[in-house]
């Protein structure tokens, strides 16, 4: 009486009862089944976690077609505390890095971008999506390194002069918005002025007004544009 294995399905001939020819045929058939066992169902058995030693990269690309990581609970990085990721061998790569193990991600140009920050998305530098606001009663100098976005202008005596910070201190795209907040504007002007030499849309000076708010509850938005030429370095948007 003839025999199956446990995982291939592959019968076996009997040693002393099964005859030839169809001995012959069992044992082909068996060999053929082993050459073209790849683990996968009916193909011999599922390979375990505990089976499996990654020592190398592993690609996910054959015969030049890529194919991505699906149904995925999650991922678990190793805090690679103290590693430098500077080869382009990291390039469009993700991993954990510094003593809370923040997540990290390398562009093609080997540009390494900080995406965590404890508890929250780290946004340094990106003040332009700050939403506090602050209220301005007399001449003033802003400043970007306070995080404020909305300047609401109160007076009802006398005009005001705002100044803008050196655009320096910002980066492109880092935007002020100023308000006439007491709806007085249109008797006691609100003056907007660069610092130094830099100008508004290439208008003004840190004595001549870029922009006049010259309208009752009337506003305007400026943007930093630290890459502008010659002396703008502020537009309105």
């Amino acid at each position: 009486m003839a025999s199956s294995g446990t995982y291939l399905n592959i019968t076996l001939p009997d040693v002393g009862t099964t005859l030839g020819p169809t001995w012959a045929t069992q044992l082909n058939s068996a060999w053929q089944s082993l050459d073209s066992h790849d683990h996968t169902s009916g193909k011999g058995a599922q390979i375990p976690p505990s089976g499996l030693v990654i020592n190398a990269d592993l690609s996910f690309k054959t015969a030049g077609t890529s194919y991505k990581a699906q149904d995925l609970e999650s991922l678990k990085f190793t805090n690679n505390a103290g590693t430098a990721f500077t080869s382009t061998d990291y390039d469009n790569s993700a991993f954990s890095e510094g003593l809370a193990g923040e997540l990290f991600y390398i562009n093609s140009n080997n540009d390494k971008c900080q995406i965590t920050n404890g508890t929250v998305v780290n946004v340094s530098g990106q003040n332009a999506i700050s939403y506090d606001s602050f209220l301005v009663s007399s001449d003033s100098t802003l400043s970007l390194s306070d995080g404020y976005s909305l300047y609401l202008v109160s007076s009802s005596t006398v005009a005001i002069t705002i100044s803008l910070p050196a655009a320096s201190t910002g980066t492109d795209g880092r935007f002020v918005i100023i308000k006439d907040y007491t709806g007085n504007a249109a008797t006691y002007n609100i003056g907007i002025r660069g610092n130094g030499s830099e100008q508004v849309d290439g208008v003004g000076t840190s004595t001549t007004d870029a922009y006049t708010i010259a309208s009752n509850y009337g506003s305007v938005t400026i943007a930093n544009y630290t890459s502008g030429t010659g002396n703008a370095k502020w537009t309105i948007v």
